[in-house]
C-alpha cells in the first residue's frame, strides 16, 4: 500500500471516521480515498490532500509523514505548574517559601496521607493542586523546626509530587523533585527512606529510554538497604522488592535477558517471605512478581506467557491498576481486540483519570483504532475514551 494511502487511513480511523464520511466532510470522492488507501492510487494532487486534511484535523504534512506523533496533551496545568517551578526552582534573593502559618508535625503529615490517597486513585490534578498548598507548608516547616522527623515529612511530600509530575509527563520537573525529595531524605538520616525516594529517579530514565542506567540505578539503590537474611523489617523488604521489581522491568526493556531473570528472582524471595497471595495490594507480595514477569513477558515478546501469569492476578480497587493494560497490551498482540477493549473498559471504570495520563494506555488505544473498524469502534465505547483521552490521529 502506498506510504500516503496507509497514512491516510491510519488517520482516519484514528479520527473514528468511515471513508464515506471522510468524503462528505472532505468533498474527496469516496472512490478516490478508497483507492488511495489500498494502494491503487499512487499520489494525490496537493489540493486534494489538503482537502482531506484539512477535514481530518491535521496538517497536510502529517499525511506525508508516517506515524507522525501528533499527540499534543494538554494537561490543563499550567497554572498550577507555574506554582511549582517556583517552589523547585526561587527566584534568586528568595528561599522561594511564601509566609504563611506554621503547621505541626501531625498535621502535615494527614495532609500528606490524604494528598497520598488522592495520587493513588489516579486523581493527579487535584493532588497537584494540593501539593502546591502543602509544600510551602512542610518547607516552612523544615526551616522553623529542623529535625530528622521535618525531614522525613519534607522528603515524602517530594516523593509524591516527583509521582504526580512523572504521571502527567514532565520529567524534568520531576527529576528535580527527586532531588529534593532524596536531600530530605539524607538529612532525615534514613537509607530506607532514601530509596524509596530515589525510586522514581530508574522510573524517569526507563521513560527516557535509559534503560542500563535504570537498572543499574534501581540495583545500587536495593543494594544499599539489602536487608539481612533474618530481617522482619517490613518497610526494608518492601522498598528492596519493589527496587528489584524495578531493575527487572528496565533490563527487560533492555534485553538483557540475565539481569531481569536475577533481580526479580531477588524481588520473588523477599515476596515469599512476606507472604500473602496473588490479591494485588499496596504491601510487596507474591501479586507484585507475578505482575513484574507477567509485564517483563510482553516486553520480550511472549504475550502468551504474559497472559498465562497476568490472569492469575487479583486486582481489589486501584493498586495493581496499570496490570490492566498489560493484559490489553498483550491481547491487542494476540488479535484479540474484543478483549483488549474489555480489559480497557475495566481499567476506565476503575480509574478515568488516571488512564487519560497513562502512555502505554493511549498507545494501545491507538494500536486498536489502527484495526478496529469505525462503527464498532464507536459501539463498543473505544472512541468515546479516545475522545475522552483527547488522543489525536
Amino acid at each position: 500500500m502506498d506510504d500516503v494511502g496507509t497514512r491516510l487511513a491510519q488517520v482516519r480511523r484514528r479520527r473514528n471516521m468511515t471513508q464515506e464520511e471522510l468524503a462528505e466532510r472532505s468533498g474527496v470522492s469516496a472512490d478516490v480515498i478508497r483507492r488511495l488507501e489500498q494502494g491503487r492510487r499512487s499520489g494525490a494532487q496537493l489540493r486534494t490532500l489538503g482537502a482531506l486534511a484539512r477535514a481530518l484535523d491535521v496538517r497536510t504534512s502529517d499525511l506525508l509523514s508516517q506515524d507522525t506523533e501528533l499527540d499534543h496533551f494538554d494537561n490543563g496545568d499550567t497554572a498550577t505548574l507555574l506554582d511549582v517551578r517556583r517552589i523547585l526552582f526561587p527566584a534568586f534573593g528568595t528561599d522561594g517559601i511564601p509566609d504563611g502559618a506554621p503547621s505541626t508535625t501531625e498535621d502535615l503529615q494527614v495532609r500528606i496521607d490524604r494528598v497520598r490517597a488522592g495520587y493513588d486513585s489516579g486523581d493527579y490534578h487535584v493532588t497537584l493542586a494540593d501539593l502546591t498548598e502543602l509544600l510551602p507548608a512542610v518547607e516552612r516547616h523544615v526551616r522553623d523546626n529542623p529535625s530528622s522527623e521535618a525531614s522525613r515529612i519534607a522528603a515524602l511530600a517530594y516523593r509524591t509530587l516527583s509521582g504526580v509530575l512523572i504521571q502527567i509527563r514532565h520529567d524534568d520537573l520531576a527529576r528535580d523533585a527527586v532531588q529534593r525529595s532524596l536531600i530530605h531524605a539524607e538529612r532525615a538520616s534514613d537509607p530506607v527512606l532514601y530509596a524509596r525516594c530515589g525510586e522514581h529517579a530508574p522510573w524517569i530514565m526507563i521513560l527516557h529510554a535509559r534503560f542500563a542506567d535504570a537498572a543499574t540505578s534501581s540495583l545500587h539503590l536495593a543494594q544499599m538497604i539489602e536487608p539481612p537474611i533474618s530481617s522482619t523489617d517490613r518497610d526494608r523488604l518492601d522498598v528492596y522488592g519493589r527496587l528489584c521489581v524495578q531493575a527487572s522491568a528496565a533490563a527487560s526493556r533492555d534485553a538483557d535477558t540475565s539481569t531481569a531473570e536475577e533481580a526479580v528472582s531477588l524481588a520473588r524471595a523477599v515476596a515469599y517471605r512476606l507472604g500473602g497471595d496473588l490479591v494485588y495490594r499496596k504491601r510487596f507480595g507474591p501479586a507484585h512478581i507475578a505482575v513484574a514477569e507477567s509485564e517483563n513477558a510482553i516486553v520480550m515478546g511472549d504475550p502468551e506467557t504474559a497472559l498465562r501469569i497476568g490472569r492469575a492476578v487479583q486486582l481489589r480497587g486501584t493498586p495493581g491498576k496499570r496490570h490492566l493494560l498489560t493484559m490489553a497490551e498483550s491481547q491487542v498482540a494476540l488479535r484479540d481486540y474484543t478483549g483488549a477493549m474489555t480489559t480497557l473498559g475495566s481499567a476506565r471504570s476503575l480509574a478515568p483519570e488516571w488512564l487519560k495520563h497513562q502512555r502505554l494506555g493511549r498507545r494501545v488505544v491507538r494500536d486498536l483504532l489502527d484495526v478496529v473498524p469505525v462503527r464498532t469502534a464507536r459501539e463498543n465505547g473505544l472512541a468515546d475514551l479516545a475522545t475522552d483521552m483527547g488522543l489525536r490521529p
